[in-house]
């Protein structure tokens, strides 16, 4: 099977995706130009995947063709997913493993799947909106949206216009793409899916209050985690949650009621102090402008 591996990573990198293998949690191999089947195979059974699963070693030389078929059939599939990290797509397959078992007891797990099963629950993890096991329905908003940012953070997705351009090779500068492969390199040290997730999403806020007021500029780092934990705090205040930010992280996202309207007024606290001044006003050369983002 590894020597059908390497037209697998190839045709992915040409639609100008990146590819890690690894084992979620743990060291990912980073692939951006094409290699040959024996250096796929060191990658596969290294102490970084091997030494972690057996398991992982089979099934992402499972989990890596049946990308590649989709990305031929349904690019769609892979909109706002700039970096392929098979051992966080995985991760993603497990969590819809456990959704489609609900509360039923069973030994199913990844590792049990046979091939056409691994490639139906891929399939599903790609298109499914998370449907709906049953609960009540005071509960059904708060698990779709915890559900959501899940899995948008195993699969490394983001919004369509998180990024300028869709990333392929065809359409974006090099200047663009490396721009972008920059900045999900941050996101990529996120260990959590849902974190990852509400960092996107405040970056998404922060974009568009900056379009609506273009006098305003960051003057110094663009601390995302405080911004975040500020956000978290401010819904503790309000709500005296006991578990802040796992409540938190189940809010639906939207501005009444949900993270968005807590992230804006944290943002905007943010935009309008001390820390932000008209742009006409900056020295776009002075050293505090280097480190423009900061993610923990």
């Amino acid at each position: 099977m590894v020597d059908s591996l390497a037209p697998s990573v190839t045709l992915l990198l040409v639609r100008g995706k990146t590819v890690t293998l690894g084992v979620f949690g743990h060291e990912e191999a980073i692939i951006d130009k094409p290699i040959r089947p024996n250096e796929i195979f060191k990658i596969l059974y290294s102490e970084n995947v091997f030494g972690y699963s057996i398991f992982h070693a089979v099934l992402l030389q499972e989990l890596l063709i049946d990308v590649s078929v989709f990305m031929s059939t349904f690019p769609q599939f892979f909109n706002g997913i700039l970096k392929l990290r098979l051992g966080w797509i995985l991760q993603a397959m497990k969590l819809s493993l456990e959704h489609l078992k609900g509360d039923v007891e069973d030994a199913v797990t990844l590792n049990t799947l046979p091939p056409n099963e691994i490639k139906q629950l891929l399939y599903y993890t790609l298109t499914s909106d998370i449907q709906q096991a049953p609960m009540q329905a005071s509960d059904v908003e708060q698990n779709s949206s915890f559900q959501k940012r899940q899995m948008d953070g195993a699969l490394c997705r983001v919004p369509a216009d998180f990024f300028e351009h869709q990333p392929t090779l065809s359409d974006m500068t090099d200047y663009e793409l490396n721009f972008s492969l920059k900045i999900e390199e941050m996101l990529s040290r996120i260990s959590d899916p849902a974190y990852r997730c509400l960092v996107v999403e405040i970056f998404e806020l922060i974009n568009v209050l900056l379009k609506r007021n273009a006098e305003l500029r960051f003057i110094q780092t663009l601390d995302a985690d405080y911004l975040i934990s500020e956000a978290v705090k401010l819904y503790q205040q309000q709500t005296n949650s006991t578990d802040p930010f796992k409540d938190f992280c189940h809010l639906p996202m939207q501005l009444v009621g949900g993270s968005t309207g807590y992230m804006v007024r944290v943002i905007i606290n943010y935009l309008f102090n001390a820390n932000t001044q008209k742009v006409d006003n900056i020295d776009l050369n002075v050293g505090t402008n280097a480190d423009i983002c900061k993610i923990s």
